[in-house]
């Protein structure tokens, strides 16, 4: 009879490593020979995870298995097989979860509090989700049999994924051995080598295009406040956060002034647009979007400021024919707040152009800049100190290179672009052009600016399924050498600044998953997963496809 121990609760077998006695005691049970003190040879017993799903009894080789947890909460992937559950955060690292049931050819069932998902080591680590485990035990190898041919199994087609059976086990009846690698390996497709044509991830990079006159273009990142639009030229924005929960409260300034907050190792001052537009103030809430400026006050080194603002819409892209100078009557005090409006739909949409240089002039924000720029001067020494002590001998220190992604929602998960490929935001019209014999996940096409625009439901196009229209969605117009397409996405969040060492491959979990999202940013200590999308390689695979912006019009 074999020799078990009762696994616990989310319990570390890593760290449970057996002894030589216990080794001993378990071989000597296994072999059922312990008691006359027949002679056995260690190397020869196994120990084994045993598990349930359903009334079937499996079991993992226990120096494959390295915790075992209650089943994580995932972030879904698209373009995944359907065995593979999502991502999940262990203790930092990203963790990719299947569902064994359904790799193994078994019904799916819900999660319930018997659940836990084995954590294996097949490469790298995959954790596994069971319906139940019940003990590790140990066996000679004189009793794991090869599995016959014709042996009949309550999971259909298992047989591929066996190292061996166990019977008659301490009335289970049938212990099968299950090769982990080789279940993982049935529900994935193997990935090498580069995306389409050798495409490779292209990092970010500003979009030029020599164009002047009237029909130059400039990009604004639009927002809304009291209900009313402005916009900020884009080259005045570094990025757009969430507020955070608290801000650190200044005493003695204006009201417009709500404090400070620390991004990332600097202080950032923190003023709301409402107050300066005196209009009535509101609490700060999950809505709201922190704008980080860099700005220049007269007599003053550039500073950055975060500006918080009712919410953000989109980027806007004008022409200069369509932006108008504002008469001087109307500013206050002599300060222009706005300069110029953005006279849009025929004149129906007016959006009011906002700037930094102009617009934090007053003595409070000046003096908030100015704490500011003296924290990070404070900051850049010591980090020049830190740097040259690296020099000297010291190791591991950051490299300080940054990225900016535009951060994206699509079925409740967060997804990320490099700011670099997205050409605009614009929202999704009433109508789309429809396509006849379009593949499935095209919208449509719209004219944009002359020029006719397909648009793809990235939904759709990720397997997802189809959420309708609503407010919130926004057509992302991305381009890469010389394709522009829009995409419709749920909802677009922020900007966000990142360094990119905290950015990191994602597991191989299909060949068109890994060769476009091939990145993941782990951030908040893994308490938030950004899929990252490699816009090259999207468009790359629609013109493989055939979607043509010409041909589509044509064919409309």
């Amino acid at each position: 009879m074999a020799r078990k121990r009762p696994v616990g609760e989310a319990e570390s077998l890593a760290a449970d490593a057996a002894t030589p006695e216990t080794v001993a005691e378990t071989q000597a049970a296994g072999t059922g020979t312990g008691a006359q003190g027949d002679e056995a040879d260690l190397g020869e017993l196994r120990q084994f995870v045993t598990f349930f799903m359903g009334k079937e009894c499996f079991a993992l080789p226990m120096d494959r298995v390295l915790e075992i947890i209650r089943v994580p909460q995932v972030v879904q992937v698209p373009l995944t097989p359907s065995g593979f559950e999502g991502l999940a955060n262990l203790r930092g690292a990203i963790l990719p979860i299947m569902d064994l049931r359904r790799t193994v050819g078994l019904e799916p069932r819900p999660v319930d509090d018997a659940s836990r998902t084995i954590v294996v080591d097949c490469g790298r680590p995959v954790g596994l989700i069971v319906d139940r485990v019940s003990q590790v035990v140990g066996f000679a190898l004189d009793r794991i049999e090869t599995p016959e041919a014709n042996a009949t199994f309550a999971a259909g087609g298992i047989e591929g994924l066996l190292d061996g059976v166990v019977k008659d086990a301490d009335g289970v009846g049938l212990i099968q051995i299950l090769d982990a690698s080789r279940a993982v390996l049935s529900a994935s497709v193997p990935v090498t080598g580069a995306g389409p044509g050798g495409a490779t991830t292209v990092r970010a990079g500003a979009q030029t295009e020599d164009e002047s006159g009237d029909d130059a273009l400039t990009q604004f990142v639009n927002l809304v406040v009291d209900g009313q639009e402005y916009a900020f030229d884009i080259t005045e924005v570094d990025e757009i956060v969430r507020p955070p929960d608290t801000i650190f409260e200044v005493p003695q300034t204006a009201s417009h002034v709500l404090g400070m907050i620390d991004l990332r190792g600097r202080l950032l001052p923190i003023v709301s647009l409402r107050g300066l537009f005196g209009l009535p103030d509101l609490p700060v809430s999950e809505t709201n979007r922190i704008l980080v400026l860099h700005v220049a006050a007269t007599g003053e080194p550039e500073a950055r400021v975060g500006l918080v603002v009712d919410n953000v819409r989109e980027v806007l892209t004008v022409s200069r024919k369509d932006q108008v100078a504002v008469s001087a009557l109307i500013s206050r005090g002599g300060i222009d707040r706005i300069g110029t409006m953005c006279r849009l739909e025929g004149g129906k949409r007016l959006v009011g152009v906002l700037s930094g240089h102009t617009l934090f002039q007053d003595g409070a924000i000046r003096a908030a800049m100015a704490e500011a720029a003296a924290s990070e001067i404070r900051d850049e020494e010591s980090d020049a100190m830190a740097e040259d002590s690296d020099r000297t001998g010291a190791t591991g220190g950051e490299t300080g290179d940054e990225t900016q992604l535009v951060v994206y929602q699509l079925a409740d998960q967060e997804y990320g672009v490099e700011i670099g490929a997205v050409r605009e935001i614009i929202r999704v019209p009433s109508e789309l052009r429809k396509v006849p014999g379009a593949p499935a996940w095209v919208a449509g096409i719209i004219t944009l600016r002359g020029a006719v625009l397909p648009v793809v439901t990235m939904r759709t196009r990720f397997g997802l399924p189809d959420a309708g229209r609503c407010d919130r969605q926004r057509i992302m117009v991305l381009a890469r050498a010389g394709t522009v397409t829009g995409f419709i996405v749920d909802s677009v969040s922020e900007v966000l600044r990142l360094s990119r060492g905290l950015i990191e491959p994602a597991p191989d979990l299909s060949a068109e998953q890994r060769t476009l999202i091939g990145n993941v940013a782990n951030l908040d200590g893994g308490r938030r997963i950004i899929q990252i999308l490699d816009a090259t390689a999207l468009l790359a695979s629609h013109g493989a496809d055939g979607l043509d912006a010409t041909d589509m019009a044509m064919s409309a």
